[in-house]
């Protein structure tokens, strides 16, 4: 087949994908948040305290949700032009996840989730920051979308060679078929979080493209009810 009847194929693709997104998964939860701002304004003065901080929690959450998907577009948008150029340094691994728990504290505490980072400080990769910041910011927005009342646990062990961080949580699972999807396509069919809402899909398919930006693979064990680990393989 020729290559270039493919590539526009793939862009068509991505551009459905996308209009698709920002008509549902953007528009929605920004049409929320106008409603319960605007809802608590005109209501200020019946509401008690801690129903104006359950509207602000809410609000919270959601934009913090919405900024993330947005950031993957730009993301994925920039990867798939295949313009972008790894940029190589020494970092320090505890750190690369400590800066990503942190992101999701605020929403870990609104959902009862204990957040652990257990990768010993010792432990330095030569990678793309950026790009593997990206990779944990989107397991962890899984991890803490699909469990309620539980742990996320962050580890890592390695070798002469190689690194594979572990992504623990104690959440609802990934049904088998969606494991292998994920795995071995390019379709990903979103699954309701604890909140019952769907995501776009697009975070797997960003964490694949940047994978192999950094020579990185994963695996997927996950047993339904009873929690989903992501392994990340990195070279050292």
């Amino acid at each position: 087949m020729n290559p270039n009847l493919d590539n526009l194929k793939n862009t068509e693709n991505l551009k459905e994908h996308l209009l698709h997104i920002l008509s549902h998964d953007i528009y929605s939860p920004l049409r929320f948040c106008t409603m319960v701002g605007k809802a608590v304004l005109l209501q200020q003065n019946n509401l008690s305290k801690e129903e104006v901080l359950d509207a602000l929690n809410d609000i919270n959450l959601t934009n913090t949700r919405t900024l993330l998907l947005i950031s993957n577009i730009l993301k994925l948008v920039e990867f798939e032009k295949g313009n972008y150029i790894p940029h190589l340094s020494n970092e320090n691994l505890h750190t690369i996840l400590q800066d990503k728990i942190d992101f999701f504290g605020l929403m870990a505490q609104a959902k009862k989730i204990e957040l652990t980072n257990l990768i010993p400080q010792s432990i330095y990769i030569n990678t793309d920051k950026t790009v593997l910041g990206i990779i944990f910011q989107n397991l962890l927005n899984n991890a803490v979308k699909f469990t309620e009342n539980g742990s996320i646990i962050v580890s890592a062990v390695t070798d002469n060679a190689s690194v594979t961080v572990s992504i623990a949580d104690s959440g609802k699972g990934i049904p088998t078929d969606l494991i292998d999807a994920i795995t071995n396509t390019d379709c990903v069919m979103p699954l309701p979080d604890t909140d019952n809402m769907k995501g776009s899909g697009l975070g797997w398919s960003l964490i694949k493209t940047l994978l192999q930006q950094i020579n990185g693979s994963f695996k997927i064990i996950s047993t339904i009810n009873a929690g989903t680990t992501i392994l990340i393989k990195l070279p050292v």
